[in-house]
Parts: C-alpha cells; structure tokens; sequence
C-alpha cells in the first residue's frame, strides 16, 4: 500500500503519531477530491488504522530489543578498598535491573595489576565501547565514579565522543550544586560526631581547573558546621601546605580527619596514615595534634549512592530507550 510505506525511523512514539497524523490529513485531501468520497474516506481511515497499528508493533518491537547498558567507570584500587566498589554495586543494581552493568578502571596500572583477577574489570573503557559498538540496538550511559570532574572525567568524555550508538554520560559526585549540599549532608553526621574537634576533610588535589571544587565544598561545609571544618588536598591544588599550622594556631588538640576519597586506599594508607614523615598522621603529632580517622572511602557513606543514581538516571533520560 503507498500508505503503508515506511518512515525514517521516529525518535519517539508521539513524533511518529504525529508524522502519521499529517500523512492521514493528506489523504482526506487526495480522496475529497473523488467522486466516491465517503467510501473513499473510509478506505482511508481503514488505511490510516493499519499504518498506525504497523507503526505501533515497530515501534514495540523496537523497544523490546534495545539494550541498555550502564559502564561505571572508576579510577580503581588494587587494595581490599575495592569492597567500596562492591558496596556501590550493591545499592545500585537494584535500581536499574533492566541495564547489563560492567566496571571498568580508568587507570592503565590498576587495570594492569588486576588482569586476570577479578572478573573483566582489566578491560579499558576504550575496549569496552568498541564491543557495544557491535550492537546498532546498544544505548550506553557511562556512569563516572569519580569525585570532581577533573582529567579522568574528560578522558571519558573523548571515549564517549567516538562510540557509535547513542551514549550519554553521567556525571561526577560533585557537579552540581545540589551535589555539594548532598554530599554535604552525607558527611554531617560524621561531622557531628565529633563535636569539640576540628575536622579535615582530605580529598586528592589536582591541577585540573576542578580544584575549585575543594575551596567550594569548604564554604558549604562550613555552612553547616562552621569553622572547625576545613577541607584540603594530599597534592597538587589547592595548597594545602599551610592546613596543619592554621588548625595549630587555632588552638585544636584533636582533628577527625575523613578521607574525602571514593575509596580510602593506597592514598589513605600511604599518604594519610601512614608512617613516614611526610605522612598527615606524622605531621600532626609533630605539633602534638591528636587525631581520629574514618576509614571508609565516600563510597559507603550514606547518601552517595543516591548521588550516582540520580546521575545516572539523568543521563539516560537523554538517550533513546
């Protein structure tokens, strides 16, 4: 049937209503013009029902057989911090079950130290998206598991800029800013726990222009909890050389130091607690600072989760699915 010839394939089911909508209306035109109008009319609208039922079932169709897949892409950890990760996988499955969910590893040395050992975590994101990209059906999210969205955030987004099937990509923990007053909320009740402390909030550092999320998160904490709470990086920016003299000079002889890190690993064993004199831990008790440590990546704090989830949500909201 010349009305039952195939569309361009619609983005959505109400723009394809709507283009079927406009093909009905040329009809009635073209038939109006008969001498058999009224029987013609209806030879139309018989003729507009069966393309719009052919339309339906392709478009049903369509949806039954795409598949969702959402990568969480983190830096990685080659310690029992991974757990962090479990424990994220965990709160997040359940949320999107309709989604074949892989993790991948941003960083090339964990990925190279975990070959072969737990699961397909060793396989790049690059990869990754070159096996999706076999399946024209496949609609990726690409779900950053990092805190700010500084180098290993851009580098994802360059990876996702070349897959070939739609791709959207969620953001980081921080972004937004209801993402700094979430988080903030997440972190008061360690906060809290500790009242007559001051209390070091100690994320990475980077030279990435995202340092200013550290500055930024410091003005909204103390927001909450005033100014017994400072925020500062293990390297690179902001500079955070002068942190333990200023919580000295005011006056602390106890600091809760929380690991402002998705998972407290290497850098929290090495870099915070560990012994060696450029170690946080060290530098404290050189200036008879006593300190408590949380132990827990970000990743288990109460709160987080939903944090990537809404994420997550949003960005599959842009694709078609």
């Amino acid at each position: 049937s010349i009305f039952c010839q195939p569309n361009s394939e619609p983005k959505t089911h109400h723009q394809g209503k709507n283009a079927l909508d406009d093909r009905f209306i040329s009809i009635k035109k073209f038939y109006s013009r008969s001498s058999h109008s009224t029987l013609c009319m209806t030879e139309a609208s018989i003729y507009y029902t069966v393309d719009v039922t052919i339309f339906s079932i392709e478009f049903l169709l369509k949806s039954r057989f795409l598949m969702k897949h959402l990568i969480l892409a983190a830096f990685g950890t080659t310690t029992a911090a991974r757990e962090t990760y479990d424990h994220l996988d965990g709160a997040l499955r359940p949320f999107f079950s309709d989604c074949h969910i892989r993790w991948t590893y941003t960083s090339p040395t964990v990925r190279r130290n975990l070959s072969g050992q737990i699961g397909d975590s060793d396989i790049s994101l690059s990869d990754l998206l070159v096996r999706l990209n076999r399946n024209s059906k496949n609609r990726i999210v690409i779900q950053s598991v990092h805190v700010t969205p500084g180098h290993e955030f851009h580098r994802i987004v360059r990876l996702s800029a070349k897959s070939l099937v739609p791709t959207a990509i969620g953001r980081p923990l921080l972004s937004a800013p209801a993402d700094y007053q979430r988080v903030a909320q997440a972190l008061l009740p360690l906060i809290s726990s500790s009242p007559d402390s001051a209390v070091l909030i100690l994320g990475h550092g980077t030279d990435h222009p995202s340092w200013t999320a550290y500055p930024a998160l410091q003005s909204v904490l103390r927001t909450c909890a005033g100014n017994r709470l400072f925020v500062a990086a293990l390297e690179k920016f902001p500079d955070s050389s002068s942190v333990i003299d200023e919580i000295a000079a005011d006056g602390y002889q106890h600091v809760l130091v929380i690991p402002f890190l998705m998972v407290a690993g290497m850098h929290f064993k090495r870099d915070i607690i560990g012994d060696t004199d450029s170690s946080w831990k060290n530098r404290f008790e050189s200036k008879n600072i006593h300190l408590t440590f949380h132990d827990q990546g970000l990743g288990k704090l109460e709160g987080i989760p939903d944090i990537f989830c809404d994420h997550i949500r949003t960005a599959f909201d842009t694709l078609e699915v």
